[in-house]
């Protein structure tokens, strides 16, 4: 959130450097949560049923997932301010050709457009904060890192509200329209008010070095052949199995001998407090999602709730998590949310545990509040010490690592589900993913004592 205006002069972060950051952070999220809202309009329109439309979710994750990391790279080597406003144009480019798509193919084309432009925004702010920070010889204000967790997770719960009165006004194309007013704001406001950032050394031979094209290729094969895996469990492609363990092995082959690793696995190595970060965030999305998606279908199957009512009783996660957000991003000791990020998925398990059909809404509504506190709060805390542990130089491609956790964990929950809920959800299949969410949560409890490396945050 922006500090205060007395302080803005001291610390260099207020509004005017905030807005556009914070406008550009919340695309990405709102166009996932808006498309949620159209699948079924997409479908009947271009006459492809609900399935095919569906790749549109998985072609954001899949390209948000791969190209975050890249784009962090591209802000170190070219400037953040640079790749964000690239970034931005990318976004009104995908948004024009969905606005005019004839069919699924050039939606799917459009949405990755979408997908790559807005992956550009989360790990250009985290290395303009840095700059700013460096450039003043200060720390972060606390509430600054919280506001990007934050916006995040108010961008969900209003594409969820918005997309529906977008699609039931003027069909689901509207839903990609939004993203040229919004787009066309973060490029107006970065030019003004957001000050040029630039790249640092190259440190590969050559400016293409630098960039490890063989790396990128290599973890984008892995990333995309283990997330079809996931999404196939639990009965994947053999083929997607043996491609997906190939190329990692090759992919850790090669960044251990490159001379500018786009994934520096020596330094993720020698630092495993990164490593506990990546993976608490990622275990973090895994309890979160599995909530979002199997709890709320079992709410709409078994639960006997209409699926607006469903809905509904899901919105507080992420109100939920924009309000820890705001909480956690006070919190000087990262270790602090961490820890209650876990005993919140403990505690939204053990009622999930208790959740049964014709029981009212009260228990659904706390079981989403619980663990929208947990998203909230654990997103803050693997953010804060990211933001302490990575280095200086490498911290918009650790950003988008970040994020790509996050998929990571997102796409497993799938996997999780489809195992232990199956394609008709029960009472009893959701008592079985309950327990699993008490163990995660017991977990994640656990694992902040265990980092010896976590220490206080922004003053």
């Amino acid at each position: 959130m922006p500090v205060p205006a007395a302080a803005e002069a001291r610390t260099g972060f207020g509004a005017r450097l905030l807005a556009p950051l914070y406008l550009s952070v919340t695309l990405n999220p709102v166009n996932s949560a808006i498309l949620a809202t159209a699948l079924t309009d997409i479908g009947a329109s271009l006459g492809v049923g609900l399935a095919a439309a569906s790749t549109l979710v998985a072609a954001l994750y899949l390209v948000s997932a791969v190209a975050q990391p890249f784009l962090g790279r591209l802000a170190e080597r070219y400037g953040a301010r640079r790749v964000l406003l690239a970034g931005h144009l990318l976004v009104l480019a995908g948004a024009a050709v969905a606005m005019a798509a004839p069919s699924l193919p050039w939606l799917l084309a459009a949405r990755c457009l979408i997908g790559a432009g807005t992956s550009a925004a989360y790990p250009c702010a985290m290395a303009i904060v840095r700059a700013r920070a460096d450039e003043r010889g200060g720390e972060v204000p606390r509430g600054v890192l919280g506001g990007l967790a934050m916006c995040n997770q108010l961008a969900v719960a209003l594409g969820l509200a918005f997309g529906g009165v977008l699609v039931g006004a003027g069909g689901w194309r509207w839903t990609f329209a939004v993203n040229l007013p919004l787009a066309a704001l973060a490029i107006v406001t970065t030019l003004l008010y957001v000050p040029a950032t630039r790249g640092g050394p190259v440190r590969g031979r050559t400016a293409l070095g630098a960039l490890d094209p063989l790396g990128v290729l290599l973890f984008t094969v892995a990333v995309t052949s283990g997330f079809l895996v996931l999404h196939a469990f639990p009965a994947p492609s053999p083929y997607a199995l043996a491609v997906c363990a190939a190329s990692s092995v090759a992919l850790v082959a090669w960044e251990l001998r490159a001379a500018a690793p786009f994934v520096d696995v020596r330094a993720l190595a020698a630092t495993p407090a990164l490593l506990w970060t990546h993976l608490r965030n990622a275990l973090t999305y895994v309890t979160v999602y599995s909530v979002l998606y199997g709890f709320g279908a079992w709410l709409g199957s078994r639960g006997g709730y209409p699926p607006g009512t469903a809905g509904l009783l899901l919105l507080p996660i992420s109100l939920g998590g924009a309000a820890a957000s705001a909480l956690a991003g006070r919190m000087r000791a990262p270790r602090l949310p961490l820890v209650l990020c876990g005993a919140a998925t403990t505690a939204g398990a053990a009622l999930l545990a208790l959740v049964s059909p014709g029981g009212g809404v009260a228990l659904p509504l706390a079981v989403a509040a619980l663990f929208g506190l947990a998203m909230g709060l654990g997103a803050v805390g693997n953010q804060q010490t990211l933001y302490q542990q990575s280095p200086p130089a490498e911290t918009a491609s650790s950003a988008g690592l970040l994020r790509t956790s996050m998929y990571l964990g997102a796409t497993v929950s799938s996997a999780l589900i489809a195992v232990v809920l199956g394609p008709a959800p029960t009472g009893a299949s959701l008592r079985d993913l309950a327990l699993i969410m008490l163990v995660l949560g017991a977990a994640l409890t656990a694992l902040p004592f265990a980092d010896r490396h976590l220490r206080p945050g922004p003053r």
